[in-house]
């Protein structure tokens, strides 16, 4: 078994209730305001070992999917990796409204499998 594999199955502990481990989180200020990055593997149902990665806008105006937005969330994907070592493919892309009135989420979801 390949040591990213190992530390897949060590770490299944660090899954937090919503089937979601976290892996990276990053957050700053923007001229518009908050932004908030993660990077989760999803640990349960069909897509466990997939990854999600996400973008939070905490602002007042829509931000726009953007190819330099989508460049930076496949960098992130790839740097997460999948647990087998092979190179996650982005499958879906949704942007909308969060539970804030003020923010806006992009999701990306990568397949491992």
């Amino acid at each position: 078994m390949s040591p990213v594999v190992l530390i897949g199955l060590a770490c299944a502990s660090c899954a937090t209730g919503n089937g979601l481990q976290p892996l990276t989180t990053t957050a700053y200020q923007a001229p518009q305001g908050r932004v908030h990055k993660d990077t989760d593997r999803v640990t349960t149902g069909i897509l466990a070992g997939n990854l999600m990665v996400s973008n939070f806008y905490y602002w007042n105006r829509p931000q726009a999917v953007t190819p330099q937005i989508l460049r930076d969330m496949d960098a992130r994907a790839r740097l997460a990796g999948c647990l087998d070592g092979s190179r996650p493919n982005r499958s879906s892309v949704s942007a909308r409204w969060g539970t804030y009135s003020s923010a806006y989420r992009i999701i990306a979801h990568y397949d491992c499998g």
